[in-house]
Order: structure tokens, then sequence, then C-alpha cells
């Protein structure tokens, strides 16, 4: 557990009367100093066969700071914050399905909330769109991974907004990549209407499967694309994706203990083992 030290703010740190006057500029680099030791403790947190280790203090953490970070300036730590506390979540997209994670929807909802306000205010800076950018591109990831084709549409929704903003850093343009890849493949008008996605869907498949068959395992931010099983008749080759870079084939070296879980190549394969192995179950 962490020491109080990480937020040294809580806690009177030196004789100074508590009414004393505090320099604004002495104010932010104490927070700023919390966000790093944030970061810092966030990164010691485990997430393996084992179980989750810490995560839910980390959230905590992480809540807190993106919080106090409306008094501030923006500043390039509130982007890395951000992409830790995306990297999060989407490192526990299978795990909430198996394990109650009270933090999770808290820490959702903080994040689409702090998107919105930066929206809201206009600012489009460099930061603010890779901050916006790496928001959508989450919020999406966790819509496509919900399977429902409503969740197609608000998927199709949010990988709009992410590739829609400009960027000058590479991993926000990374995650653009990854989101325009999802758009070309999958070319649903989002003009549709719920019953006509209602109506296709019972059309296209007798049983209750959605058009996500396989969605994708634990993944971080970067490294999702798509996650889709077209299967229009039953005269058309079954297309999976690669549980670990997305890219879909015919034919895929397929886990040898669930039979389930396919991969495009053996490399890919042995690279996502350590994190399937979280979810991976024999038949």
């Amino acid at each position: 557990m962490p020491s109080t030290l990480l937020f040294s703010n809580l806690v009177q740190t030196d004789n100074k009367p508590s009414s004393a006057p505090v320099d604004h500029q002495e104010q932010k680099e104490r927070w700023l100093n919390q966000v790093v030791s944030t970061i810092g403790y966030g990164r010691q947190r485990k997430h393996d066969e084992q179980g989750c280790q810490q995560c839910d203090m980390v959230a905590f953490y992480y809540r807190q700071v993106l919080e106090e970070s409306r008094h501030y300036e923006m500043d390039p730590a509130v982007l890395e914050l951000v992409w830790q506390m995306t990297k999060m979540l989407l490192e526990h997209l299978e795990a909430r399905l198996y394990h109650p994670l009270d933090w999770f929807g808290v820490m959702t909802r903080d994040l689409w909330q702090y998107a919105k306000r930066l929206k809201e205010e206009g600012v489009e800076g460099e930061l603010e769109n890779a901050i916006r950018i790496t928001i959508y591109h989450c919020r999406a990831s966790i819509h496509q991974h919900g399977g429902g084709m409503d969740d197609l549409v608000k998927a199709r929704l949010y990988y709009r907004k992410c590739v829609s903003l400009s960027t000058v850093f590479a991993r926000q343009q990374s995650l653009q990549d990854a989101a325009s890849i999802f758009l070309s493949q999958h070319p649903f008008s989002l003009s549709m209407s719920s019953s006509t996605l209602s109506i296709s869907s019972s059309h296209s498949n007798s049983s209750s499967q959605s058009y996500f068959s396989h969605p994708p395992p634990l993944q971080s931010p970067s490294s999702i694309s798509s996650s889709s099983t077209v299967s229009s008749s039953s005269s058309t080759p079954l297309m999976t994706p690669c549980g670990h870079c997305g890219l879909e084939k015919k034919a895929m070296p397929i886990c040898a203990k669930c039979r389930s879980q396919r991969y495009c190549s053996a490399k890919c394969l042995k690279e996502h083992r350590a994190i399937h192995v979280l979810t991976c179950q024999k038949p």
C-alpha cells in the first residue's frame, strides 16, 4: 500500500500555518508530483492468472488525480495518466465478466465525462486532442467487445470520433489507424435505426449469436483493431480474427487447450499466451 506521501496535499508536511498562502505554481508542481507518483504506483499492479493485485487501489488514485487535473493547466502528465487508465480498462475486459470489478464502471464514467468536458470547452490543443482520441478509442473498444448490434453502432460512433481529430503523437496515430481499419471493415450506416438492426440481426442468423461471435481478448489499446466474424450465409467460409493482432484468415492456428481461440500465426499465439491463459479453459 502506498505511503501517504503519494498524496502529500492530504497531510501537513511542514510547520507552516494552515492559513499560509500557497503559490499556485507550487501547488501545480505538488500535484504533478502526485500524478507521476500515481502512474509509478499503477505500474506496480499485477494482472495475471493469479487475478488482480492492487487494481482497485490504483483505480482510486487514478480517478483522484484526474479529478484534480481540472484545477490546473493541461500537462503531458495528464495524457500519460489517461493512457494508463484506458490501458488498465482494456486489460480487464475479460476479467470483469467473471469477477465483480466495482472500480471499472466508475472509472469509465470519469473518463467519458472528462472527454466530454474537453470537447465542450472547445480547446483543441495537441494534448487535449490526444486525450480525447485515447478516450474515444477506449470507449469504442469496450463497445466492440460488448458484441451486440447496438454495441457495433456505438463502436463505430466513437471510432469515428477518434479519427476525426488531428494529432501529432505517434501513439494516438496508432489508435486512429486501428480505428480506421475497423471502420473500413464494418461499413455500416450509423443512420440505421435500432429496429432495422434488430431485423437484420434476426435474418442473418437464427441463433442469438451477436455480430461479434468472438469478442477480442485482453489487449493493450494499441493492439485492438478488429474482432468480428462475418458469416452472411452457410456457403461463406468462416472468418475469425486473430486473438492477438485482429487479422482475419480462413485457416488459422488454434489454441490446443480451449480449441476456440484462433491466431493468424504461431508468433501471435506465442506472444498472446500470457494474456489468453487468464480465460483459457478446456471445452
